[in-house]
């Protein structure tokens, strides 16, 4: 995972690398359901206290998810989010990837549902009918679709990172079975005790949902509206109304097309070679200042037609 962080933190002058929206920074000022965080997120999910846990982040949260089940091997689709094949090779757990996942039956899938970068969103019921056991990351789902699952065979992973962006601050949380959230606890209590101050946020997120939904549409939309002629280049792939699009083109170099967009440009975006798919880059929609976004655009615009004009 040291590869797309470094590459996500490098210098530049527009960042459209990173994938959740506009950080939010007047928390304090909003509303807040005083409830304890667990029994919030039990509501939220139709289950009891008994399957939360809270952790600091998503990401934390599937590490305490693979150290606790301990598989042997696992399947994940292509495109995908780095720490979830990464975490799994640290682990000494084989990683298979698949081009379709439907065709799985009776095993041990991870995946980021709605997809990352892709926007797919998985249809979760299929999956588990097939008898398999499925990690879920739906960091991003809030953006495509509003209502809750739970399943014993699935194990929600999610956090305020992307969706609920909260300057500076985060906190995750894990839905599964009692018995595996039990065997989640313990490992966690070991490692890495629960957010004792950011585990507040839980408070105010959902009672604020429609605040979050509003303010996210209106940024994502916009900058929709002004993507220009990316498509003239790219097959443009996109769900709406994630924080991301994906850019399509065959036989592309996805690292060397960015690297080179960055030292021509400043304008740094992601390449999917990070997502095991290298004929495509991410495209970042949840930018505040429209106006940067905009500039972003035409840099990104009168690169491509030197840069494809040469290698054509």
């Amino acid at each position: 995972m040291v590869e797309l962080f470094e590459w996500e933190s490098q210098d530049c002058e527009i960042n459209l690398s990173i994938s959740g929206i506009e950080p939010f920074k007047d928390i304090n000022k909003l509303n807040r359901d005083p409830r304890k965080p667990s029994l919030i997120l039990a509501e939220r999910y139709d289950v009891n206290e008994d399957n939360i846990t809270i952790v600091h982040s998503a990401q934390e949260g599937l590490f305490f998810c693979l150290l606790s089940l301990k598989p042997k091997e696992i399947f994940i689709p292509i495109p995908s989010y780095p720490p979830m094949f990464e975490q799994a090779e640290l682990l000494g757990i084989k990683v298979n990837f698949v081009n379709d996942i439907y065709d799985l039956s009776n095993k041990f899938i991870i995946l980021s549902n709605p997809n990352n970068p892709t926007g797919e969103v998985y249809d979760i019921n299929k999956l588990l009918n097939n008898g398999n056991l499925v990690i879920a990351d739906e960091i991003f789902k809030y953006f495509v679709k509003d209502e809750e699952y739970f399943d014993d065979n699935l194990i929600i992973l999610s956090s305020t990172s992307k969706f609920f962006n909260i300057h500076e601050r985060k906190v995750g949380w894990i839905v599964a079975k009692k018995e595996i959230s039990e065997k989640i606890k313990q490992i966690k209590d070991l490692i890495s005790p629960e957010p004792i101050y950011d585990k507040e946020l839980i408070q105010y997120i959902y009672f604020n949902y429609g605040f979050f939904k509003e303010r996210n549409l209106s940024i994502i939309k916009t900058n929709l509206k002004n993507i220009g002629n990316l498509g003239k280049y790219f097959k443009i792939v996109y769900n709406s109304y994630m924080p991301v699009l994906m850019l399509e083109r065959e036989k592309l170099d996805s690292y060397t097309y960015c690297y080179k967009l960055l030292k021509n440009t400043g304008v740094l975006l992601t390449p999917m070679s990070f997502f095991k798919k290298n004929d495509a880059i991410r495209l970042y929609l949840g930018l505040g200042n429209h106006s940067l976004f905009e500039d972003a655009i035409k840099r990104i615009e009168e690169f491509n037609e030197r840069y494809f004009k040469i290698s054509t």
